[in-house]
């Protein structure tokens, strides 16, 4: 059951916040390039925003109110949200304001630590500034180290059952050309049986060349879309037969769908646009939906 956090607990994360603005760090660190729509609707994250007055719910507000802090002017308004896949953008609860507050205490000590002793990180050739505690975080280790990676594998989904794979392979072909794509609405949807609002994804699979609508499904926040998506492209195949391609715009719905492609023989192809799911995702825009 959801708890939510004090105003001490809130107290200690902005006091935190603050003191690591004043650091400016922005000004010595590299940023990574991440895809803002993969980080709010695709994994879970805890996030510090400065922005604007109107980004702010009513609750952000009073928070920012009763603690005494007053902001002016534009991208001054400091806020935070947590983000859960299948969920909409919502207010931290109590545990995560704590969890939050413990790594910006970290960071903050890093901040210091690192303009103390004037230290360069060699940021260009994928090393990074390194802080980490002993077990009784007594004492502190502090220095330059390598990315513990450079890159990501999204995980391939996997069917293990054998009869299964055989018939796919099985499959008669045909000369069908398709479109494949989750999308997550980006809607607030409220609903008591939720813990918050839920932010749907839409599982779509369309015909490229009449840009048709073959099939669709809106996932439930707890539902895996990956997996409503490789059912709807083997229950296509038993039906209509493997199709020759399917096109894809992101590595996340590639890496689903790739070992039925490879089992079945059809080609999977990236592309910039699916020309028949835009549409009809504008067309439910257009709907209030």
């Amino acid at each position: 059951m959801r708890k939510e956090a004090s105003l001490e607990q809130w107290r200690v994360l902005y006091g935190a916040a603050t003191r690591i603005k004043e650091l400016k760090p922005w000004e010595k660190f590299w940023d990574m390039n991440l895809t803002a729509e993969y980080a709010m609707f695709n994994q879970r994250n805890l996030t510090c925003y400065w922005g604007n007055r109107d980004e702010l719910t009513d609750k952000q507000r009073k928070i920012i109110k009763d603690l005494g802090y007053s902001y002016r002017g534009k991208n001054q308004w400091l806020y935070f949200l947590s983000f859960e896949p299948g969920y909409y953008p919502y207010n931290l609860d109590s545990e995560e304001v704590v969890r939050l507050s413990e790594y910006f205490q970290d960071l903050e000590l890093a901040l210091k630590d690192y303009n103390d002793v004037n230290m360069k990180v060699d940021f260009e050739h994928g090393n990074m500034l390194l802080l980490s505690f002993d077990k009784d975080k007594k004492t502190r280790n502090f220095g330059e180290a390598p990315l513990p990676f450079t890159s990501f594998q999204f995980g391939n989904l996997l069917i293990t059952d054998e009869e299964l794979l055989v018939d796919l392979a099985e499959a008669p072909k045909s000369s069908a050309v398709l479109e494949a794509d989750i999308s997550a609405m980006g809607a607030r949807i409220d609903d008591k049986k939720y813990s918050r609002p839920a932010n749907p994804a839409l599982v779509l699979l369309g015909d490229a060349e009449s840009e048709m609508i073959i099939n669709f499904e809106m996932a439930e926040p707890d539902d895996d879309p990956n997996i409503i998506l490789a059912e709807m492209v083997i229950h296509f195949i038993f039906q209509y037969g493997a199709p020759k391609e399917i096109r894809v715009t992101n590595i996340i719905v590639e890496a689903c769908l790739e070992q039925i492609c490879d089992v079945c023989g059809i080609k999977l192809r990236r592309v910039k646009r699916l020309h028949g799911l835009d549409s009809f995702i504008k067309g439910m825009g257009r709907f209030g939906l």
